[in-house]
């Protein structure tokens, strides 16, 4: 195999529904794709919250996106506006949920 495919291994790449981004915003499709892994995550190490949040910091969002404070509140912002999450900031803490009400995009 070619030594360029060793960059795009599942292990070091950004995964997009591209199908998500062409409806709504490639950041938030981005950040969507992120939040999935992190729950799955959560969800395998019992970190899910009794409301079913659970915490994602702005620096750990910045290392598994490479997406700024700025374009991270933006695509945050319209996934909840699409009804993907739902989210809530305490201090500098940020608690994140799946909200699948809006499965039609």
């Amino acid at each position: 195999m070619p030594e360029i495919y060793s960059f795009l291994n599942s292990k070091d790449s950004i995964c997009a529904n591209i199908y998500l981004a062409r409806a709504i915003d490639i950041d938030a499709a981005i950040v969507y794709g992120a939040l999935i892994e992190k729950h799955d995550y959560c969800e395998n190490n019992g970190e899910i919250l009794a409301d079913g949040f659970f915490f994602f910091s702005h620096a750990g969002l910045c290392a598994t996106t490479s997406l700024s404070g700025v374009r991270q509140t933006r695509a945050l912002n319209v996934l909840a506006e699409n009804g993907l999450i739902a989210f809530e900031t305490n201090g500098n803490k940020r608690f994140l949920t799946a909200d699948d009400k809006n499965k039609d995009i």
